[in-house]
């Protein structure tokens, strides 16, 4: 589904088309080519986590779930928490820290908030002792919606997913989002299965075409 993207179309934009999108198409089938006896959501990276919380605004509105849903190397938890993975952002060609606090401003930022923000109580200490502000451009607050970390959804939600298939790479600094959301997933009784491949970055599927 060809979504509209940050930063012209930050959140729920984006979220808000697959959503229609996915409802007509619950209704025309037959203009598909299909029977949609089947139906299976698939995306990679920021993709993985609109369908996922796709999923969770159809368990709310009692809509009819997909058969299965696929994420490939996804973000699930729109916050900076420490994890192995994440410290990968420091080095990784791909998703470098500013590359990658930059896209997620770009989409979760709450702009009414972080406007709100007074710079003066945020206060960093150098080695000689003095006190800095923060850059401005660290000083940010995320909206708060489980529509934006699925992962953050409530359990009576989640226990709700379809069979849910996770793939990411061992190399990836979202890694651990998957298999995070797929503890939390397992953990409420619902089929999960997680791969991680060895050796490749997140978003290797743009690079099957590349020959050596």
């Amino acid at each position: 589904i060809d979504y509209s993207l940050a930063p012209q179309a930050a959140f729920p934009r984006g979220l808000e088309e697959i959503y229609y999108a996915y409802c007509w198409a619950l209704e025309n089938f037959h203009s598909l080519g299909t029977t949609g006896e089947r139906v299976v959501f698939a995306g990679d990276s920021a993709g993985s986590n609109l369908i996922s919380a796709l999923i969770v605004k159809l368990i709310e509105e009692g809509i009819q779930l997909p058969h299965g849903i696929v994420n490939i190397y996804g973000i699930f938890n729109i916050d900076f928490m420490i994890s192995p993975s994440a410290a990968l952002t420091l080095m990784d060609p791909i998703l470098p820290f500013g590359i990658t606090s930059n896209l997620i401003k770009a989409y979760a930022m709450d702009k009414k908030a972080s406007m709100g923000l007074d710079l003066n109580e945020n206060i960093v200490v150098d080695e000689d002792n003095e006190k800095k502000d923060i850059p401005d451009k660290f000083n940010f607050v995320f909206q708060k919606s489980n529509y934006l970390s699925p992962y953050q959804s409530p359990d009576e939600i989640l226990r709700e997913f379809p069979p849910t298939r996770f793939v990411s790479a061992i190399l990836d600094p979202l890694c651990d989002d998957s298999i995070e959301f797929g503890k939390k997933l397992r953990a409420l009784d619902v089929d999960v299965e997680l791969n991680m491949l060895n050796g490749l970055y997140h978003g290797f599927l743009y690079f099957i075409q590349v020959q050596l």
